[in-house]
């Protein structure tokens, strides 16, 4: 499948779909790089391999429909060719208002309750396919199931329909395309700089302009591609590690004997990538609270630590002074917490993320439960826990599927917790095996 999408964009490129110069979009938003598919339509063989490629990645995904709609006009070519090779019925969502149809906007059989896979050429910030496309469809009593794009310019239309419940699928994005041309030589690192500004800068997110700072390139490039982007030493062996084990599962270990965490280390250590031990599980860190004390005792017999930055650029000072002096250290900052209601402002996450990124010099990577826009020389590590509001004695948990956590919200590593080492090591095992095929399904 690599090699069918890789064969795409450079067709797609060939016949200058791919534009430079300066593109306004409706958002406002302005880009140095835009891909103009109706090109394509004048060379019917790579219309025809781009929708063969679409049909097998809709396949293997199982997300045959029981309807097809493209959107006029650039996206009805591709609707009709998918649907035509996938034999399933098509509907057209026209521009116009047809005084003489039926119905004023949906054109085809309108089956009532039917699902439906909205198919268009280009995804923007996702915000026409909504107020135009989907609404129509419903409107007409029938179901959006989910939405199917040729190229996505990473504007943040993903993130906007997923909240609105909508799941939305690419054959390309524009990261993807960028990469791709840039390693096969045909196009220069001035138009990769162009291409990468779209999604660097800024993108929509119910209808604001917002940072995006990478997110969409960090998730289209594999671990071993990443290495040559990371900042340090302990970064680049994380990496390294996970590459190598073929696990991206950090597993967090409640317990409280010493003896215990070592024995259950040696067990599951061929399996994980991290793992994470809590302070209470050293009767010599049991005292003390200041960070500064704290943080130099853990550093002398792990490699990673993560801190919960609740003070700042205080709290950053503290680590960068302890820090300078034991090389080969890393941090992970705590950006976001488990339940809805902590006491944290809003805006935490972003504002832990920038001032991690400008200040932190020791900085590995983030643990946020959010769908976080971290950039491609750091590692997004979340946990399996959703937010579920108070916590207070007795807990609601509830929990991430594998693929959300990896392929919807974006994140490296995730963290398990663990409480006790009943069957631990078996458990591990199949959590690496599907958490490393979530990750395969990136580039699939």
């Amino acid at each position: 499948m690599d090699e069918e999408l890789r064969n795409v964009a450079i067709l797609l490129y060939k016949i200058d779909c791919l534009l430079f110069g300066k593109f306004k979009l409706s958002s406002e938003i302005i880009l140095n790089a835009y891909f103009d598919l109706a090109r394509v339509f004048s060379y019917p063989d790579i219309l025809n391999e781009t929708c063969n490629v679409a049909c097998n990645l809709l396949k293997k995904k199982n997300l045959i429909p029981q309807n097809i709609c493209g959107v006029s006009y650039s996206g009805i070519p591709f609707a009709v060719l998918i649907s035509n090779k996938l034999n399933v019925p098509l509907l057209i969502r026209n521009k116009e208002v047809n005084l003489y149809a039926e119905d004023n906007r949906i054109e085809g059989k309108i089956v009532k309750d039917a699902g439906v896979m909205i198919v268009e050429e280009i995804m923007c910030s996702g915000t026409s396919t909504f107020e135009f496309l989907i609404k129509d469809v419903e409107d007409a009593g029938m179901k959006v199931e989910h939405v199917f794009v040729i190229v996505d310019l990473e504007q943040g239309g993903f993130e906007n329909l997923r909240k609105l419940g909508y799941k939305s699928y690419s054959l390309l994005k524009m990261s993807q395309i960028g990469n791709i041309l840039f390693e096969t030589g045909l196009i220069n690192k001035n138009h990769l700089e162009d291409i990468r500004q779209g999604w660097q800068d800024n993108f929509v997110v119910n209808g604001d302009v917002v940072t995006n700072t990478k997110l969409a390139e960090r998730l289209s490039m594999k671990y071993e591609t990443r290495m040559e982007y990371v900042k340090s030493e302990i970064s680049l062996r994380l990496l390294q590690i996970i590459f190598k084990k073929k696990s991206n599962i950090c597993i967090d270990l409640s317990l409280c004997k010493f003896t215990d965490i070592i024995k259950t280390a040696n067990l599951i250590g061929p399996y994980i990538c991290i793992l994470c031990l809590h302070l209470n599980a050293y009767d010599e860190l049991k005292t003390g609270s200041v960070l500064r004390y704290k943080l130099k005792k853990v550093l002398n017999i792990v490699n990673l630590v993560s801190v919960l930055p609740l003070n700042g650029e205080n709290s950053i000072k503290e680590i960068n002074s302890i820090t300078k002096q034991m090389p080969n250290k890393g941090i992970f900052l705590t950006a976001s917490l488990f339940t809805e209601d902590s006491l944290h402002k809003s805006s935490f996450e972003k504002d832990v993320i920038d001032l991690g990124i400008s200040q932190c010099l020791p900085l590995v990577g983030f643990i946020s439960h959010q769908n976080s826009k971290i950039p491609i020389e750091y590692i997004h590590m979340m946990s399996d826990l959703r937010s579920t509001g108070s916590v207070v004695n007795n807990v609601k948990k509830s929990y991430y599927s594998s693929n959300e956590i990896i392929e919807t919200l974006g994140a490296d590593i995730v963290m398990l917790f663990f409480s006790e080492n009943h069957n631990i090591l078996e458990s591990v095992k199949q959590h690496q095996r599907i958490l490393w095929k979530n990750y395969e399904n990136r580039f699939n």
